[in-house]
């Protein structure tokens, strides 16, 4: 079966939980969800954000663009894209790669999930957490390649 949709039915049964016991719920999604997405994983993010809507509990969703950090651990999208820069001839962006990407740093997020987690005036905040920078993915992508002397044509 879909991992997504297996993770999106076990948030709902946690957002439920959360709910009955009148606990608070940050929940990280990704921007753009959609049901109705090709890509399981972006409609599984959806299906939970449907799930905690719907659950009742005290809430806030924030879709960050991407995550980077100052480790590799914190990092773990561009490592991910620097070692297939690394190891293929070819790295594909998705249509043109002029759609922008606003990657938010870790600790920026960090700070904005504990910000809403602690909030008890409001709930049912949903924000889009993204960074000053805008890239394309071109021009990201092209950068991060530069930067790791990949031989990968972007």
């Amino acid at each position: 079966g879909d991992p997504h949709a297996r993770a999106a039915a076990n948030l709902a049964n946690l957002f439920d939980a959360a709910a009955a016991e009148g606990v608070k719920v940050v929940f990280s999604s990704h921007t753009r969800t959609s049901l109705d997405s090709p890509f399981s994983y972006i409609a599984g993010k959806a299906r939970a954000e449907q799930s905690l809507r719907e659950s009742g509990a005290n809430y806030a969703i924030v879709r960050p663009c991407g995550i980077f950090g100052d480790t590799p651990a914190e990092s773990i999208l561009m490592n991910n894209a620097a070692w297939v820069l690394r190891r293929s001839p070819l790295f594909l962006t998705a249509g043109d790669g002029g759609q922008p990407f606003q990657p938010v740093h870790v600790r920026d997020m960090a700070a904005l999930m504990v910000e809403l987690g602690q909030s008890t005036d409001t709930s049912g905040e949903e924000l889009d957490a993204c960074g000053p920078d805008a890239p394309t993915a071109l021009e990201l992508f092209t950068a991060l390649r530069d930067a790791t002397g990949a031989p990968a044509r972007v």
